[in-house]
């Protein structure tokens, strides 16, 4: 049997980043079809928009991955959707799908 000293085997795991990475915490996130009941049925005055969405994901639900559904946006606006990824950046969001 091949033994290895330990202090050489404490610095192959060191230098092993994908071992460190296991065990960060795991991001989680939310599909934003999830917001559209909430965003219709809320009176005008407390109404979610799209553009919050990136915002009370992070702070309110301490939520990073946006699952982006298209029927969030409606009809192509490009405008809109560069407003939505600076608004996600912004709030440390990261936008899937």
């Amino acid at each position: 049997m091949n033994a290895i000293p330990r202090r050489t085997f404490l610095a192959t795991l060191a230098a092993v980043p994908s071992l460190a990475a296991a065990s960060a915490p795991p991001r989680i996130g939310i599909n934003t079809s999830s917001f559209g009941p909430r965003r219709n049925a809320t009176d005008p005055a407390g109404r979610i928009t799209r553009d919050d969405i990136p915002r009370v994901l992070r702070e309110e639900l301490d939520l990073t991955i946006i699952d982006l559904e298209s029927v969030t946006f409606g009809p192509p606006d490009p405008a809109a959707a560069a407003r939505f990824r600076a608004l996600a950046e912004k709030a440390g969001c990261t936008i899937i799908n």
